[in-house]
């Protein structure tokens, strides 16, 4: 008789033990979704990271254009007001 009480818990428990394991099982739709909102956040960041780049590199661009610029008019007042320099002796 306790050996078929034993048996009897025994049984219980594995099948206790068993539908918590069923219940967490995600299905095939439920997979897929996850991994196409993977994939997407995956895709969003390196548009963002591309986006940066190509940020940063306008606005190296646009230094360098506004120096190029700044360059040539100086190099245009620098052409028409010549200025003489004297050098003295300070000894």
């Amino acid at each position: 008789m306790k050996r078929i009480a034993v048996f009897m818990l025994l049984a219980a428990s594995i099948v206790a033990w068993s539908i918590p394991a069923r219940a967490q099982r995600t299905s095939v739709e439920q997979e897929n979704e996850r991994q196409y909102q993977k994939g997407a956040k995956t895709q969003r960041k390196m548009l963002k990271k591309a986006a940066k780049n190509q940020r940063k590199a306008m606005k190296k661009s646009d230094k360098a254009q506004r120096k190029a610029d700044d360059c040539a008019i100086d190099l245009t007042l620098a052409a028409a007001f010549p200025v003489r320099r004297f050098i003295t002796n300070t000894r």
